[in-house]
């Protein structure tokens, strides 16, 4: 369990470097500072920034983390400051992340995405396959493979569930920028 955990963590702490890395800094790029700015975040702040990206405005965010809609602003609040960097549009009616903001957002979810998985990896390596296996198949082999793949894996993996995603392959490859 320890070598999967310290695996995980280990790219978990890698993408949240990168993303700390994007903020233009005029002179201090040392690894001291990412490391301060590392220990200073939390898991609040990255969730709420990444369900921004996801929902595009405060009050669907807030909803999909079951938070107020002020305990939202102060999270992202707190991440610029700490960051040092606006994340965030805010303009009269409408509030959505800069370009910035998206790429940070993007990052922090293959960092949160590493630690649920390695809940699911230590799950996995005693026997237990739960959670969402999601597929992307192009039309023929969704209509033949995939089928019987799937129902020889539910029979074996009682507790997972499988999302099928049917498109074309270019459009498939755009979507996995976003997960």
């Amino acid at each position: 369990y320890g070598t999967v955990l310290s695996e995980r963590v280990a790219r978990c702490l890698a993408f949240l470097a990168s993303a700390v890395r994007k903020v233009p800094r005029e002179a201090d790029a040392s690894s001291l500072r990412i490391e301060k700015l590392l220990r200073a975040l939390t898991v609040s702040q990255l969730r709420a920034l990444v369900a921004m990206d996801q929902h595009q405005g405060f009050g669907g965010a807030a909803e999909s983390l079951g938070v107020r809609v002020p305990s939202l602003h102060r999270a992202i609040g707190e991440l610029e400051g700490t960051l040092g960097a606006d994340l965030v549009y805010r303009e009269k009616r409408a509030v959505r992340l800069n370009t910035l903001g998206h790429e940070i957002a993007l990052l922090f979810n293959l960092g949160l995405e590493e630690l649920r998985s390695a809940a699911a990896e230590i799950k996995e390596s005693d026997g237990l396959l739960e959670g969402n296996v999601t597929v992307g198949a192009v039309r023929a082999a969704a209509a033949g493979v995939l089928p019987a793949a799937i129902r020889r894996l539910s029979a074996q993996l009682p507790a997972a569930r499988f999302i099928i995603t049917n498109d074309q392959y270019e459009q498939m490859l755009l979507k996995l920028d976003r997960k």
